[in-house]
């Protein structure tokens, strides 16, 4: 009994190292049942293996093309054959030669794919945000952590859109946040106030009738948010918020303090 449980130990253990060249479990046990039965029929490769015969058929065929196991025709009987454990090593061998040859291709291509790459990061991309999306829109903003927003907000457009919880997330979410404050009157909105004492928060204003901005604009590290009355569009081109952060200092220049 000792013995019989030895042998199964080292059964499965041979079994498990066959995996980890690259053979299936199917296919590891139906190698190591020929290899004990010798010269076998399918069902009785099928028995000692204890897998289906038409399971164990079509892993043999797969086998045979692999030079693991070889055919003999008896009369009108196929039997098979496991290959000697040699053939393993040539098995092995190509497999390695194999991976070899697609590194040394992959080395060869790995030039233009990066250039491909970099030249389709360098690439504007366009998104659009209907108002449905407002929030998935206001979390990928604060995921971005820019190093600095800068916001054109036309208050007498879009002052129902003022949140004291956002304006709070903006400014934790970055290093600075600068408003330029577009309204008919120098009055700041009261859910802004509690915000002036903070060093991150500077704001600046703008008289509406000169400065009527059709749209909200926030400007981060390399992308470009303009707000619209039933949309948004996210604008990831690190040019283009270059300029707009020109247009906004120039701006800043000339603006009022609060």
């Amino acid at each position: 009994m000792i013995i019989t449980k030895k042998i199964c130990y080292n059964i499965a253990m041979v079994v498990n190292q066959l995996l980890s060249l690259g053979l299936s479990q199917k296919e590891a046990e139906i190698y190591v049942a020929n290899m004990q039965l010798g010269l076998a029929t399918v069902q009785q490769i099928a028995d000692k293996a204890e897998v289906n015969r038409t399971t164990v058929y079509t892993h043999v065929r797969n086998m045979i093309r692999r030079g693991l196991i070889s055919t003999r025709q008896k009369g009108d009987r196929y039997f098979y054959v496991a290959e000697k454990p040699e053939k393993l090593k040539s098995i092995w061998q190509k497999q390695e030669d194999e991976i070899k040859r697609r590194k040394e291709t992959l080395d060869k291509v790995m030039p233009e794919l990066e250039s491909l790459y970099n030249l389709a990061a360098q690439r504007p991309s366009v998104r659009l945000y209907d108002m449905n999306e407002i929030s998935k829109l206001r979390d990928h903003i604060l995921n971005q952590r820019s190093n600095e927003l800068l916001n054109i907000f036309n208050y007498e457009l879009f002052k129902e859109f003022i949140s004291a919880t956002h304006v709070k997330q903006l400014i934790d979410s970055t290093q600075k946040f600068k408003v330029l404050y577009v309204a008919e009157n120098k009055i700041l909105d009261r859910k802004l106030h509690k915000f002036l004492k903070d060093d991150r928060f500077k704001i600046k204003y703008l008289p509406y009738n000169k400065f009527n901005f059709l749209c909200e604009i926030l400007i981060a590290d390399k992308e470009v948010y303009i707000n619209r009355e039933n949309d948004s569009l996210v604008i990831n081109d690190p040019i283009f918020s270059k300029t707009f952060k020109i247009v906004f200092n120039v701006l800043w220049q000339i603006a009022e303090e609060f």
